[in-house]
Formats: structure tokens, sequence, C-alpha cells
């Protein structure tokens, strides 16, 4: 996960399309910051049972992201 928060862009100049199926919490943050404005973040994986993840909402709704799942 390091490896990949360290080739993420800043806040807003990233990808239009994020799709996180690692299943790992931290992974979710990640995607979303991944995702440029206007983007659509697609969330695959599912966290081990028992573990929540943290939806940064307040970035969703700033840069006007998609949230998604497989359907």
């Amino acid at each position: 996960l390091s490896l990949c928060a360290a080739k993420v862009p800043e806040a807003g100049s990233g990808f239009d399309l994020v799709v996180e199926a690692a299943g790992v919490v931290e992974a979710v943050t990640t995607a979303v910051r991944a995702a440029g404005r206007g983007a659509t973040v697609v969330l695959l994986g599912l966290p081990a049972h028992g573990k929540m993840a943290d939806l940064p909402a307040n970035e969703v709704v700033y840069r006007d992201l998609t949230v998604s799942d497989a359907a």
C-alpha cells in the first residue's frame, strides 16, 4: 500500500477512474485521494470481517466524486 500511496497525485489532479480491489481498509482513502475532480471511484475490495473503511466524505463531496460498487 505504501508503494501505491507514493504514486498518488495531489488531490484534485488525479485520475478519472480509480478502482480499489485490494480489500485493505487504507486503500479506500488512497483510492479517493488518487481521484481527480469529477472522477469515479469503484470499490470492489472487501475488508476483513468486522473491519470498517473510513470514507473521506469531505473529499468526495468537495471534488464531486462518484463512488460506486461493482454493479
